[in-house]
């Protein structure tokens, strides 16, 4: 917003650039209207600063102000594009100042979207780019009636786009802008911040793209998005500042031959509001605990602390196997026990496994695995060889999310504070994991 002082400033610049003539005659003074007794009459300031660059903001020296403008919607700034008179690495720390609150949610019943990330944003996989398997953004909530206070549930819409189309460079086997392989996406809030002295991010959506094809996930993320919207302790127009990030674990390959040599995804992210006119807010508080890979048998640890009025608790696991190294050379393919603990009692202990069952169904085109040729390929995973995707695997298969796995706990642990572990003992490859305690709140 720049106002009008940029026109201003090039009109005095140019002010000795006009049409020779007479010398214009000095006119009398216009006559003043006369005194009301009430004193110094105030005089109408000349101007007032706005945009960026300074000038005026009213137009004519005289002329009233306009109306204020209606309160602005909630604000979105991101690392990737310059928002106005910062730089184009603008962190989010100086967002404009709250609009006035409003006093019923019934004014805005309905469904409202709020774009995390544009259509196009890249996800670069090439090592030593900026936006090199991820990208973060800076989103603002203000608390101020309108949006979340008023909401019923929250969506998280994840939308992926493949660069896995056209023909391939001479000596090539991909295009260019091709990632052919599944690779992890995970979603996440990343201010340790908002959780006291909790490093790990929050995950909010897990997922493992398709073999060289677009996908859209939508998750609900309601229970984990109240405390993150909206601070219970914090007063009306509080700054709800919050970092998301969008990571997928892509790689180019230098000879197009394992990926494009530019290899990466565009992806769009919405957060989906539903507003309703009496809303009834979840009574939960979600705590990020862990958000790692696990390459070794030894626990991963974290203590948490429960909310003073918290009743039950429960424990969120995302858990994928990966990788085929070691001497059964299958994490992504064997079912390898999970476990978790708290205070170092077992309160969880199982392979995660999923069956991948609908994930190619065959059409015409040319696929290859190995020595192997195909007059077939998979319409979901269209880069993959047509025997991979319905392999069962280690909780995720391609193009799909990974749902969380609920493990509830014992009153017990809703009070206080505990040191959750977890560890896979037998792990060769790696797993990616994620865990969250959710707490049940008055």
């Amino acid at each position: 917003m720049r106002g009008v002082g940029f026109s201003l400033l090039v009109l005095f610049a140019f002010a000795d650039i006009r049409p020779q003539g007479p010398t214009p005659q000095p006119q009398p003074p216009a006559p003043q209207p006369p005194s009301t007794g009430r004193g110094s009459e105030p005089q109408t300031p000349p101007g007032r600063s706005s945009g960026c660059g300074g000038g005026t903001g009213w137009g004519d020296a005289g002329a009233p102000p306009p109306p204020p403008p209606p309160p602005p919607p909630p604000q979105h700034t991101s690392t990737s594009q310059n928002q106005g008179c910062g730089s184009s690495s603008d962190t989010g720390s100086s967002p404009p100042p709250p609009p006035p609150p409003r006093t019923a949610c019934s004014d805005l019943a309905g469904t409202t979207t709020v774009p995390l990330f544009p259509a196009g944003t890249h996800i670069s996989g090439t090592r030593g780019d900026p936006n090199f398997d991820s990208v973060t953004t800076y989103f603002s909530f203000y608390d101020d009636g309108r949006i979340p206070s008023c909401y019923e549930n929250v969506t998280l819409r994840l939308t992926l786009t493949s660069g896995c189309v056209g023909s391939p460079p001479a000596g090539q086997r991909w295009p260019a802008a091709c990632d052919p392989v599944a690779r992890p996406v995970r979603v996440t809030i990343d201010d340790a911040a908002v959780y006291g002295s909790t490093p790990a991010p929050l995950l909010l959506l897990d997922a493992v793209t398709p073999f060289g094809a677009d996908a859209v996930w939508t998750v609900d993320i309601t229970e984990y998005l109240v405390p993150v919207a909206i601070s219970q302790s914090s007063p009306p127009g509080t700054d709800m500042t919050r970092s998301y990030t969008v990571f997928i674990g892509s790689a180019a390959a230098a000879d197009g031959v394992a990926s494009g040599t530019l290899a990466g995804f565009d992806v769009a992210a919405d957060l989906v509001f539903d507003v309703s006119p009496a809303p009834v807010r979840p009574s939960t508080y979600a705590v990020p605990l862990l958000q790692q890979s696990i390459w070794s048998g030894a626990p991963a640890l974290a203590s948490v602390t429960a909310p003073s009025n918290a009743s039950h608790v429960r424990l969120d696991l995302f858990s994928t196997g990966h990788g085929s190294v070691g001497p059964s050379g299958c994490d992504e393919f064997c079912q390898k026990e999970n476990v978790v603990t708290v205070d170092g009692n077992q309160v969880f202990s199982q392979a995660p496994w999923t069956d991948c069952n609908n994930e190619c169904t065959p059409v015409p085109g040319a696929s290859s695995c190995g020595a192997w040729t195909f007059a077939l390929r998979c319409q979901e995973n269209p880069t993959a060889c047509p025997l991979v995707p319905n392999l069962s695997r280690a909780n995720w298969c391609p193009s799909q999310l990974v749902d969380p796995i609920a493990i509830p706990l014992d009153d017990a642990y809703a009070k206080g504070t505990h040191l959750v572990g977890f560890s896979v003992p037998q792990v060769e490859g790696s797993f990616d994991v994620g865990l969250i305690a959710v707490y049940t709140l008055p």
